[in-house]
């Protein structure tokens, strides 16, 4: 009698947990249906780089999100904070051009692979609350190191610190 009570007790679940949702979601362009509002609070809970990426989504979204100067110094002291990498030569808060020059580029690169997450269970930096392990990232920064330097027309060499560029030495 109790496996015939834990099998209507796991049926039951299972059928609360896989009914539809009461409003459905007609199409991907959901978000854009909501209010103005919440797009605005969306945007204003979000880092410099996630801001960044979303405003550059569609030009609704350019005009809305803001990624100002306050924007951009919270996002360095954030990371400093953190321990992390932050942009140390010529940092140009003026406009989201200026400021994302060669280094703050390779700083937002490292975090969109999860290149500066701990392994194991340390937690994610880039999602808060979440734990990606690192190890994804890890593996995929040799094969994306690979195909970033074959992109610009370089020799990988494994195990050496030199790079050698066609156009001249590194």
């Amino acid at each position: 009698m109790q496996q015939n009570q834990k099998k209507a007790l796991v049926d039951s679940f299972r059928s609360t947990t896989t009914t539809k949702p009461t409003v459905p979601i007609s199409n991907k362009q959901s978000f854009l249906h909501l209010p103005t509002e919440i797009h605005l609070h969306i945007a204003s809970l979000l880092s410099y780089p996630d801001a960044l990426a979303l405003k550059h989504t569609s030009s609704y979204l350019y005009s809305l999100v803001r990624t100002d100067l306050p924007l951009r110094v919270d996002w360095i002291i954030e990371r400093h904070e953190k321990g992390l990498t932050v942009p140390k030569k010529k940092c140009q808060l003026g406009t989201d051009e200026s400021f994302c020059n060669s280094e703050v580029n390779q700083i937002m690169e490292k975090r969109r692979w999860h290149l500066e997450c701990k392994r194991g269970d340390a937690g994610c930096l880039v999602v808060e609350g979440s734990s990606c392990g690192g190890s994804s990232a890890l593996q995929l920064l040799k094969g994306k190191r690979l195909m970033l330097i074959l992109s610009r027309g370089g020799i990988y060499i494994e195990n050496q610190a030199v790079i050698y560029n066609l156009t001249g030495y590194n």
